[in-house]
């Protein structure tokens, strides 16, 4: 947990879905806020979302509360598109991914484009590409993975840190986790 002291306040980061400059750059922005709005929670709200939608993409949501203790709580939450490595793009041949979500090194990520990319020339059927690219993971990289592949799909999952991700490929959403 990161800690910031803004002259009499503290600010306490609990929990950080983005990297590390975006990190910074929030931050920073919450704080001139405070400092131009002080407890004007409304401004302070409009001056936050407008500088963070300019900078990223829109739509950040900013909400904020107390907790049991009074302490005031800000929550930002950004666009799933803006999640870590949103829109990186991966070329495998001619084919791009649009990396939606990620946890895991470069490597591995560009891993899983490239075998999904093999496994859609390979096999027309969402469920054989989604077992091919479960069993080259577990091959690669150990069991036990899990693959969901279609056009259409939702999910919430629980998995090993460092070992998810989720990209878009041709028409398809894939989505590819690790667990115990």
């Amino acid at each position: 947990m990161k800690r910031f002291r803004i002259h009499e306040k503290s600010i306490q980061i609990k929990k950080v879905i983005m990297d590390e400059e975006m990190q910074m750059d929030v931050i920073s922005t919450v704080i001139a806020a405070l400092h131009i709005y002080g407890n004007e929670y409304t401004k302070m709200k409009k001056f936050i979302e407008n500088k963070l939608n300019k900078r990223y993409l829109p739509t950040w949501h900013y909400i904020t509360g107390y907790d049991v203790d009074s302490t005031k709580k800000i929550l930002l939450k950004m666009p799933i598109e803006q999640r870590p490595y949103s829109n990186t793009l991966h070329q495998s041949g001619e084919r791009k991914a649009v990396i939606k979500y990620v946890e895991m090194s470069k490597e591995m990520q560009q891993d899983a484009v490239q075998t999904a990319a093999m496994a859609m020339d390979k096999y027309n059927d969402d469920k054989d590409i989604a077992l091919f690219l479960k069993k080259e993971f577990d091959r690669k990289y150990e069991p036990t993975w899990h693959c969901i592949i279609g056009s259409k799909f939702s999910s919430y999952v629980t998995h090993i840190k460092q070992f998810c991700i989720y990209f878009s490929l041709e028409d398809r959403g894939v989505l590819l986790f690790k667990t115990v």
